[in-house]
């Protein structure tokens, strides 16, 4: 799954990049602790074997449910409903004034 899904943002960045559409991805060890520990780990993993250097926006590890999650998820979850962010790569999408507009989950395509 990682391989597709990186590919399908990429094909995102690439076609709407210069329209000012921009990927923020915040990588989260709440899954089954699938991804690594150390942030310089998966920057590396991320922008080198998965090809998205320059593509995308990759903030720090961390939570993305519960009383420690990002402010943001809260802010989507909040305005998008859908409850908790259930596996890696929901996406949620938020217009250029920072509205939110709509989630999807980790098995449907961007």
């Amino acid at each position: 799954m990682t391989k597709r899904d990186y590919a399908q943002l990429a094909t995102l960045a690439d076609e709407y990049g210069d329209q000012g559409f921009r990927i923020l991805a915040f990588p989260s060890g709440q899954f089954l602790n699938q991804e690594y520990n150390d942030n310089s780990e998966i920057e590396s993993f991320v922008n080198e074997k998965m090809g998205m250097k320059d593509k995308l926006v990759l903030f720090e590890k961390a939570n993305v449910n519960g009383s420690d999650a990002r402010e943001v998820f809260t802010f989507l979850k909040d305005n998008l409903g859908g409850g908790q962010v259930s596996w890696n790569f929901n996406k949620f999408l938020v217009d250029c004034s920072g509205k939110p507009y709509s989630r999807w989950g980790a098995q449907d395509e961007p």
